[in-house]
């Protein structure tokens, strides 16, 4: 069984007698493209001391320090990366290979070079242009990937007959552009060759883009995002279908290239870009998810519906749980605008409003604990996305977590996050062969592919949940009650999502009407229990972290009353996690907790139709709900500022299948 987004409904549930779902916006792809063609010239280069090469094989002091850095992985001191310089930096940095000089098409194209062979260790791509009766502009850097024909095109481990080269170069009023690859002393060629394309021009390039782009008190709406239909994007050219993912992290990058170029000609830069990558890097499609260009127009990237959590190709490695966004232009050379920067902000914003993040937070990737907005630098060895983009970041983050409380923002993530494995926002679920299966939120509008975690029949197992990390090894544990005994069983994670064999870890638990689990409510960075027992007392059971739990804590009778009750995220933004309980009548409240493992007093009405869910499964750290109605149907509720949820229905249906509620 596969469950990710393949249609949609969204709905702001606030008070009102019924759910009513409205049409979502389908991915912006939806309307009938206008491809634009695009055509290249591919060249091979030459050996460096070839006669067509002219002079390229001749290196000054500056292009040698600059190859030195471009082997660092740096352009220039200050660029944030330190550390001692690799042998190859340490090496003679001698040309291997160069272009004869090469006509460029037209007022704006976009050239790249790809590695034929495996490039050596350190072996790095730069670039020259002129304009009409001028002379050779100085060589310039351009990062490459030193990498083989095999390549990690996703970030998921996964790999595909793909062309090592270099990151697209940018041409805008050059007339002639040549290159050339230098590695160490004694290396082998690559068999690079030079591709320059020819984007093509339209009659909307321009007009475009020509509605404001919104401004920064403007960030509570979805701000303005011009398709790829408006730029012209040749759908014909993409391979494969989406990968979605969760977006916990944005990637912050620059195009590199130049900064002279003009509005009207950012269709045909997004097209010669989106051609390069596809066609001569041999991806499925552009690898930003964004991009933003120096006017402060946001464009979309890679396809797949930017309200989604669309998994780009943009940092090897890290494209998993991050958006890549884009600023078009070189910021080694000139400073991003601050209409460019404010378009970032904005965007960003927008996606952790959508995805409940906190862009001025840090957060546990893969394992690493690293800020929400990282520059592509912080996560390879590259310059990007530039000297002057690269200090603005935490003036970005600040900014974008303003825009972002619009929404409500996100507080810490209150509960422990295993590195690998099972986290306790996976919703688990019985398939039709009785085993185990677990799905996970992508976003606030899917679900993405279920997995079998255990192949145990578990019938037997009438409540089973998600615990977290719940013994403190890093791995994600389930805890089910035996129906007939009542006995709690911890079931261990391992890195795999798969079940080891269980422990006895409570009895009499029969009694019980209410079980969840997964988030932290006493303050301790380690998920708890929340139970209601047949006399309505709600009671916490505080982790150990060593796989058992310390003394209950009460909080108080009359819990009998509430028909659903499960855990929740930091709602409330202090740090710890909340209780969603919702009434026979469908009034669904949150109730915030202390910090002590006790409910605080007050709760906030979130929305009064609740009743339609016959099943509620909290995913902490989310800051939503799971929901299944009576017919099998599934909503992703997920909160929209601090006393409003929105549900989005997520595909296909749940029916005949049993998901275990909170």
């Amino acid at each position: 069984m596969r469950i990710r987004h393949l249609s949609g409904a969204v709905a702001t549930l606030m008070v009102a007698p019924a759910l009513t779902v409205l049409p979502v916006a389908q991915p912006s792809a939806t309307p009938k493209p206008t491809p634009v063609p695009t055509s290249e010239r591919r060249v091979d280069l030459l050996d460096a001391a070839a006669p067509q090469a002219g002079d390229a094989d001749t290196t000054g002091a500056a292009d040698l320090k600059l190859a030195r850095d471009q082997m660092r992985g740096t352009r220039s001191a200050g660029s944030g990366t330190t550390g001692t310089p690799s042998a190859a930096a340490a090496s003679q940095p001698v040309v291997l290979e160069a272009s004869a000089p090469q006509n460029v098409p037209g007022p704006v194209a976009v050239a790249g070079v790809t590695f034929t062979d495996a490039p050596a260790a350190g072996t790095v791509v730069q670039y020259r242009t002129r304009a009409t009766g001028a002379g050779w502009q100085a060589w310039e850097a351009i990062d490459s990937d030193s990498v083989s024909r095999l390549v990690d095109r996703t970030g998921d481990g996964s790999t595909v007959d793909a062309e090592g080269g270099s990151d697209p170069i940018v041409l805008a009023g050059a007339a002639q552009v040549q290159v050339r690859v230098l590695a160490p002393k004694g290396s082998k060629p690559a068999a690079a060759r030079l591709s320059i394309i020819d984007p093509g021009t339209a009659a909307q390039d321009s007009t475009v883009g020509t509605a404001a782009p919104g401004t920064a008190h403007a960030a509570a709406a979805r701000p303005t995002i011009y398709t790829r239909a408006q730029w012209g994007a040749d759908e014909s050219l993409r391979k494969n279908s989406p990968t979605y993912t969760a977006v916990r992290g944005v990637i912050v990058h620059h195009t590199a290239g130049t900064n002279n170029y003009t509005s009207a000609q950012v269709p045909a830069i997004l097209r010669g870009i989106y051609a390069f990558h596809t066609k001569d890097r041999g991806w499925d499609d552009i690898g930003y998810n964004m991009l933003v260009d120096k006017f402060g127009r946001i464009w979309e990237g890679r396809f797949g519906g930017l309200a989604f959590g669309v998994q780009g190709a943009h940092a090897s490695g890290w494209n998993k749980e991050t958006m890549g966004i884009s600023y078009m232009g070189d910021t080694n050379r000139a400073a991003a605008t601050s209409a460019g920067v404010g378009a970032i902000q904005r965007a960003i914003a927008w996606k952790a409003g959508v995805h409940g993040f906190d862009p001025d937070a840090s957060t546990d990737i893969y394992g690493r604990w690293r800020p929400v907005i990282q520059g592509h630098r912080d996560v390879g060895t590259t310059s990007c996305p530039g000297t002057s983009l690269y200090a603005l970041l935490p003036s970005i983050r600040r900014a974008s977590a303003q825009l972002a409380g619009t929404y409500g923002g996100s507080g810490a993530t209150p509960m422990t996050m295993p590195t690998a494995g099972l986290k306790a926002s996976d919703v688990l679920l019985r398939g039709r062969t009785n085993v185990l299966l677990k799905t996970s939120p992508v976003g606030s509008t899917g679900m993405s592919y279920s997995t079998q975690i255990s192949s145990r029949d578990w019938r037997p197992y009438d409540k089973v949940v998600s615990a977290g990390d719940f013994d403190g090894d890093g791995f994600g544990d389930v805890l089910a009650r035996h129906a007939a005994s009542g006995g709690l069983y911890l079931f261990p994670g391992n890195s795999q999502a798969q079940l080891g064999a269980p422990t006895r870890v409570g009895t009499g638990w029969q009694g019980m009407r209410q079980l969840s689990a997964g988030v932290d409510l006493t303050g301790d960075r380690r998920p708890d229990i929340v139970a209601v027992d047949a006399a309505g007392v709600l009671w916490v059971y505080p982790s150990t972290g060593r796989g058992t739990f310390g003394p209950r804590i009460s909080s108080g009778r009359g819990w009998s009353g509430l028909r659903s009750v499960v855990s929740l995220g930091d709602w409330d933004g202090n740090g710890v996690g909340d209780v969603l309980g919702v009434l026979p009548d469908g009034r669904a409240y949150v109730y915030p907790f202390n910090g002590k493992g006790a409910w605080r007093g007050g709760r906030t009405l979130l929305a009064t139709n609740f009743r339609v869910f016959t099943t509620l499964v909290g995913t902490p750290g989310t800051r939503a709900v799971f929901g299944v109605t009576s017919t099998g149907s599934g909503y992703m509720i997920r909160r929209y500022g601090t006393t409003t949820v929105r549900s989005a229905r997520v595909a296909p249906s749940f029916a005949g299948l049993s998901v275990y509620a909170g």
